[in-house]
């Protein structure tokens, strides 16, 4: 989450947000009220200002997932999902799939709440802030990881409305369309995010200080066949239809 004057960023992980996070920082002023919090946790006196979000084809998204995780090494012990939901290392990626969607369910659940923090690490980079009281909610809501996590990071009394969205797949331009919105042109910062990567999982990687050792295939296509992309379908049916996404 970033707070500018103008403007709270909302900072949905593998959805484009570390490119308008650096910008925002760097070019605005913007201050980190917390890495990956969300909406719920905006201090109270802030809730009146304007918020933008990122979001990411659900069947892009997961294959950035599914490559971010096999690709990062995460310390043991942190609160990240991904540590703890499925091995990535060990699983094809249609596996990782049916856990992620929920069509089938992790095995080791009870074991693995204990490694959750009960409180968040505003402090802390690099972290998806999940509190052990957000990984229950997940279990329990059924939802599979896409649909929840949009609901965890975005919605307020339920409800996601009262966001700027900017799609992953047109960042560069629409977050410049809603920036412009906001704070007038800025013709500085629209040539800054006309050269900006994404986080990507393909050729050098700016975090890992290395090229990506299993790098994505461009076209996410690519890692579907006609059973698994209708299980995303089914699964992720009420946000493919609030944002229009297509396979």
């Amino acid at each position: 989450m970033i707070l500018t004057n103008q403007f709270i960023f909302l900072h949905m992980f593998r959805s484009g947000g570390t490119t308008v996070n650096n910008v925002l920082i760097e070019h605005m002023d913007g201050t980190m009220l917390g890495y990956h919090r969300a909406r719920k946790e905006i201090p109270a006196e802030l809730r009146t200002l304007p918020l933008i979000g990122t979001i990411r084809n659900p069947w892009d998204w997961y294959v950035s997932v599914y490559h971010h995780a096999i690709n990062f090494s995460y310390p043991k012990g942190a609160n990240t999902f991904l540590n703890w939901l499925v091995d990535f290392h060990k699983m094809s990626f249609k596996e990782v799939m049916l856990y992620l969607l929920r069509v089938k369910e992790v095995p080791h659940y009870q074991k693995t709440i204990r490694y959750f923090p009960d409180v968040y690490e505003w402090n802390t980079i690099k972290l998806d802030n999940i509190t052990k009281a957000d990984y229950i909610s997940y279990h329990n809501s059924g939802m599979s990881f896409w649909s929840w996590l949009i609901e965890h990071m975005y919605s307020i009394e339920g409800k996601i409305d009262g966001v700027s969205w900017c799609k992953t797949s047109e960042l560069h331009r629409e977050f410049y369309t809603v920036l412009e919105s906001f704070v007038g042109e800025k013709p500085e910062i629209k040539k800054l995010l006309s050269t900006q990567r994404l986080n990507a999982m393909t050729g050098y990687n700016s975090y890992l200080r290395k090229n990506v050792a299993v790098p994505r295939k461009k076209n996410y296509r690519y890692y579907y066949d006609d059973e698994l992309r209708e299980h995303v379908y089914e699964k992720d049916y009420k946000y493919i239809q609030y944002f229009g996404f297509v396979f």
